[in-house]
């Protein structure tokens, strides 16, 4: 089967959704399909992946022109060449399946503005959503793809993420598939990842009598990293 996943940038060494998009490559080829990766850039090297690409760069100055430079590209291959399934992490208008790593478009900006901790400062995010253009063109073309009849089978990471696309966008269930992020546990299981572990809770905690919290991300105001270390106080 020929399968085309479609994403901006791929470089698993950013971590987040990027290493996610690289490691589901990665499974649909072990799983026998015929992979392209659809992006303008894919950060690993063609002896180290399993998958075919297709890269398409952009040279416009403006986050906006770059994003409608490669969904103008991406939709022109896509009319020329023939694939079994159109599987887009980005929302691009031919997509059979949408996979958005970060939940809805729209919501995940809204859930933004509400976590600074000032309310004006939050109310003031809220009003000005508009007036990033960036991302509003992908939020314009996101509801392009709920509203569509037919439309692409939507992957949410989660039913909370589910809720998302039935709310702002009232796509019916059947549309919906929640399919949660796969990892792979071997890595902190094996005993070099032990000793690690070990080495860094006597490096913090010499006397083996607290409760330590591993906190891996960036941005802490968006993950929470504040109300976490509140609750853990109380």
């Amino acid at each position: 089967m020929k399968v085309a996943l479609i994403t901006e940038d791929l470089n698993p060494r950013r971590g987040g959704a990027e290493r996610s998009a690289s490691e589901l490559a990665e499974e649909l080829c072990r799983q026998g399909m015929e992979l392209t990766v659809i992006a303008r850039r894919v950060n690993i090297k063609p002896e180290e992946r399993s998958f075919r690409s297709k890269i398409f760069r952009v040279s416009a100055r403006t986050r906006v022109g770059r994003w409608r430079q490669f969904a103008q590209a991406v939709s022109g291959h896509l009319a020329e060449t023939n694939y079994d399934i159109v599987h887009s992490l980005a929302p691009i208008p031919q997509a059979d399946v949408y996979q958005p790593r970060g939940g809805s478009i729209l919501y995940s900006a809204k859930r933004s503005a509400q976590t600074y901790a000032c309310s004006v400062k939050s109310r003031i995010k809220l009003k000005t959503l508009i007036f990033n253009r960036a991302r509003q063109v992908r939020i314009v073309g996101e509801r392009k793809l709920c509203e569509a009849n037919p439309g692409p089978t939507i992957l949410a990471l989660s039913h909370y993420v589910q809720r998302q696309f039935q709310e702002e966008y009232q796509v019916p269930e059947s549309r919906l598939r929640v399919i949660r992020n796969g990892i792979d546990i071997d890595p902190i299981r094996c005993e070099p990842a032990r000793e690690q572990g070990r080495v860094l809770r006597e490096r913090f905690d010499p006397e083996g009598d607290l409760a330590i919290f591993l906190f891996a991300a960036e941005n802490f105001r968006l993950k929470g990293l504040a109300p976490l270390i509140q609750a853990a106080a109380r």
